[in-house]
């Protein structure tokens, strides 16, 4: 997995690619949490477009950075790949998450 993390104007980007996994969770929660404790963030979109493949994992971290945000009133957005889209519809997370195009 790649992870690219941008900021800009109270706004933070985590863009993925590749395979979103027990292997690569860590790096995804690292970033999330960062991003979440930076003053003046206001709000997260884990652009996920480029996620090709996503376990139990993966979906845990999700929802732990969306649990983070909520509790810090940060609003949190996915911009999902069509492979993430059908995992969160399976899981019914897809109530729970907001998805846009970022």
């Amino acid at each position: 997995m790649h992870v690219a993390v941008t900021r800009d104007a109270g706004a933070s980007r985590i863009a993925l690619s590749g395979e979103l996994d027990v292997a690569s969770a860590r790096e995804l929660r690292t970033a999330g949490r960062h991003a979440l404790a930076e003053p003046g963030c206001i709000r997260l979109v884990l652009d996920l477009s480029g996620v090709e493949f996503i376990d139990s994992s993966g979906i845990g971290v999700l929802v732990e950075l969306r649990n983070l945000a909520v509790e810090k009133q940060i609003r949190l957005a996915l911009h999902p790949s069509p492979r993430v889209v059908e995992v969160l519809r399976l899981t019914a997370l897809d109530e729970v998450f907001s998805t846009d195009a970022g």
